[in-house]
């Protein structure tokens, strides 16, 4: 018998082991915990018992690492998308919380990507939208979740006229238009023969950064609209359908998702 006991402690360890690499990896409780069989609170239980809970710094052996979720906020491609994502779908909320809520798992995980490359670890979770949202009721949702009060606080000051500046080079440029455009852009057909690129946005500025981007990188013709609504913030539209454009957007800009 104490053989058999032996046994299981060891697989106990070891699963104990893999959880604790799976958390170091940025992976959640919630993720965790389905993969190795655990309830999730179990897991939150076996991480704050080690000491390695994320909200009160990471720990490993009781020392704790001043670099755990401070990001680097030097500009580089990974935070030109990142901010690009963050003006569109995604948000900064004021618990400092980094977020994203999408329908698709490869613009999720690009996300998720990107801030773990600049120090914020974070993965994906899978959510079914209750009942009773007001959008996206009962549907499959990929969410994005990060804490950094260091990023958050410099994002909330952030200027258009400061990303400008800092988007410095076709690569920058290139991410922060990938971000806008995988959060707020259509690829749609045109004439039943091409396809036509639309970006939208309520936020003007915004909008005639994006253009201002786009001219620089050095494309033709680009329309420019604004709609007004009754009783709702007025609507603005950048659009082009040049194939050649359209062919080398797809190719320099490169989006995960709403490709030819």
């Amino acid at each position: 018998h104490s053989h058999g006991y032996s046994m299981q402690l060891d697989e106990f360890l070891d699963s104990i082991r893999k959880l604790v690499e799976l958390y170091e990896q940025g992976e959640s409780a919630n993720v965790i915990g389905p993969k190795l069989g655990y309830d999730y609170r179990f897991v939150g239980y076996v991480i704050r018992y080690l000491g390695l809970a994320r909200n009160r710094g990471y720990y490993w052996k009781g020392v704790k690492n001043p670099n755990w979720r401070t990001p680097n906020l030097d500009m580089s491609p990974n935070l030109a998308y990142i901010l690009g994502v963050l003006y569109g779908d995604g948000c900064v909320d004021n618990r400092n919380s980094i977020r994203l809520s999408v329908r698709s798992r490869p613009f999720a995980e690009s996300f998720a990507k990107a801030l773990t490359e600049i120090n914020l670890l974070c993965s994906v979770r899978d959510e079914i939208r209750s009942s009773r949202a007001k959008w996206g009721a009962g549907k499959m949702f990929y969410q994005v979740t990060v804490m950094s009060k260091k990023f958050a606080d410099w994002f909330k000051i952030l200027t258009f006229t400061q990303i400008e500046t800092q988007l410095n080079s076709h690569e920058l440029m290139n991410q922060f238009i990938r971000g806008m455009y995988e959060s707020e852009g259509t690829l749609s057909f045109i004439r039943r023969t091409w396809y036509q690129i639309i970006i939208v946005n309520t936020n003007y500025s915004l909008m005639v950064l994006i253009k201002t981007l786009l001219e620089k990188l050095g494309y033709g013709y680009i329309g420019f609209r604004s709609i007004p609504r009754t009783g709702k913030r007025t609507i603005h539209r950048l659009y082009f359908a040049q194939r050649a454009q359209i062919d080398r957007f797809m190719h320099e800009v490169s989006p995960v998702i709403k490709r030819i």
